[in-house]
């Protein structure tokens, strides 16, 4: 964690035994902290890490399958997703008890299983899932395939209408900023969205498309 606009960093949990693999963090807000996290050591069962007071105290919840967990969205304390794309024991569950119960809402068949998550907010929501692309209109019960879209690494929203994926080029090594439709001030302008949430965007080393 750092208070000093990231030049001295301090150790707010220590990568143990007990959970060996952080694959996503989650800010609500200062003090509300969720983290999708995996146990490598032990056959990759994965939990969901929360914190209600800027990390000093966190708890652990499991979710109801082995597979490491990719990522996760959160709405509020109650109403999480959270996915993982493992072939076998994969898919996106919802939880609306804050991680004690979970609900498997979509696994991979016509797809591979999920590995990025969106909500943008209850009802409507977007997932990656290998070289697909879907969305949700009722809280993830169902999911439409978007034709066109392939797949992506994050997943942001700033209206209704108007949505950015990020990609990866390959063979570059970074990313370039680029759009598919719009230009440079768009880019700036969710740039700035996206730090402004705590969101780190490494200047033109991040690829935001646009979606049509």
């Amino acid at each position: 964690k750092t208070t000093s606009s990231g030049n001295n960093w301090f150790i707010q949990r220590m990568i143990t035994s007990e959970f060996s693999g952080l694959n996503r963090l989650f800010i609500l807000n200062k003090d509300t902290l969720f983290i999708a996290s995996y146990i490598g050591t032990a056959g990759n069962i994965g939990y969901m890490i929360r914190t209600t007071n800027g990390g000093i105290n966190w708890q652990s919840y499991s979710w109801p399958t082995t597979a490491a967990p990719s990522d996760l969205f959160v709405l509020n304390l109650d109403t999480i997703w959270m996915c993982g794309p493992s072939g076998s024991s994969g898919g996106l569950f919802r939880t609306t008890n804050g991680g004690l119960n979970w609900q498997l809402q979509y696994i991979g068949i016509s797809t591979s299983n999920p590995n990025k998550i969106y909500m943008y907010n209850a009802r409507i929501g977007f997932m990656s899932a290998g070289s697909s692309f879907l969305k949700t209109t009722n809280s993830g019960v169902n999911w439409t395939q978007i034709t066109g879209e392939n797949d992506y690494t994050d997943i942001y929203f700033i209206d209704s209408l108007k949505g950015y994926v990020k990609v990866f080029l390959i063979g570059c090594g970074e990313c370039a900023t680029t759009c598919k439709t719009g230009g440079v001030p768009e880019l700036l302008a969710i740039k700035a969205l996206l730090e402004k949430e705590g969101k780190v965007v490494l200047g033109d080393a991040v690829k935001w498309v646009k979606l049509n």
